[in-house]
């Protein structure tokens, strides 16, 4: 536990007159030959001494000290090993300590747009209802992507120059697989924010979420037409969506589909199965 290196153990010079050593350490060797010196002086005035070395070895007076100053550094450092032992006791009780006051608020979650819908489910909270837009399916440039526009929109600076521009989304149903008839109405959304959940996973072809998954909602798995120029990104639509009144009209702008599997190029059918309505199911974790 304690420092291998005497040296990080010496004080300031002078400060207790052993040439800045600051007591914590002992040298034998320095200590004989003071004492030596001494012997030396004495003999000089005549005095005699048993304390001087032989010319083979120590003096007794030399391993004396030497045995002492062993002691006295041992007994040094094993004071020190205590302090620092009882310093880091304390260190880690004052670590085991936690005043922090308690977390109430979580902060994560995740978000998802319901789209086809104008609520959010499952203790969702609904951050703002919209319309669906896109680029429009006869258009080579644009975006891929659909968008949630929300119904009261904030502009900055504007000047109508040269841009794309976004249309407003139709379904393109053609069956009775909605429960209403929803053939080129346009298409709601909504934003949804899921305050307890930081994923959020959206499953084609299937209906249910895997287990410890919250279900935000199924649907019907929805893009672009193969044949046209638009090519539109998977979404799931809501298996009982919604219209926005009054825009019923067949405008074609953006549009949605029906996406199906085509059993002899993926070979899974079954259990797929040919020209199926591919279903969907939103997930949060």
């Amino acid at each position: 536990m304690f420092t291998e290196d005497l040296s990080l153990l010496r004080g300031p010079p002078g400060r207790d007159g052993r040439d800045g050593r600051d007591g914590r350490d002992c040298d034998s060797d320095e200590l004989e030959k003071l004492v030596e010196m001494i012997f030396n002086e004495s003999k000089k005035s005549g005095e005699t001494s048993s304390v001087a070395g032989t010319a083979t070895g120590r003096s007794p007076l030399g391993s004396m000290i030497q045995i002492t100053c062993c002691r006295v550094t041992l007994a040094k450092l094993e004071d020190i090993e205590e302090e620092l032992d009882s310093h880091q006791s304390t260190s880690l009780k004052d670590d085991d300590v936690d005043d922090s006051p308690p977390i109430t608020n979580v902060i994560g979650g995740s978000t998802y747009v319901r789209w086809g819908r104008t609520t959010c489910g499952n203790n969702s909270q609904l951050l703002y209802e919209g319309f669906v837009t896109g680029s429009h399916y006869t258009h080579k440039g644009g975006a891929s992507n659909y968008q949630c526009l929300p119904l009261k929109p904030e502009y900055s600076t504007y000047s109508g120059s040269t841009g794309s521009v976004v249309y407003g989304a139709e379904y393109q149903t053609g069956s009775s697989i909605f429960p209403n008839a929803m053939e080129d109405h346009n298409v709601p959304c909504a934003r949804c924010f899921a305050p307890t959940r930081s994923a959020t996973l959206m499953i084609p072809a299937k209906r249910t979420c895997p287990p410890s998954w919250t279900k935000e909602y199924e649907g019907y798995l929805m893009a672009g037409y193969f044949n046209y120029k638009r090519a539109y990104a998977f979404e799931c639509m809501d298996a009982e969506p919604e219209a926005i009144a009054g825009r019923s009209g067949n405008e074609n702008g953006a549009l949605f589909y029906f996406q199906k599997a085509s059993c002899s190029s993926t070979g899974h059918c079954p259990p797929y199965i040919e020209n199926a309505e591919l279903t969907c199911v939103v997930c949060t974790k």
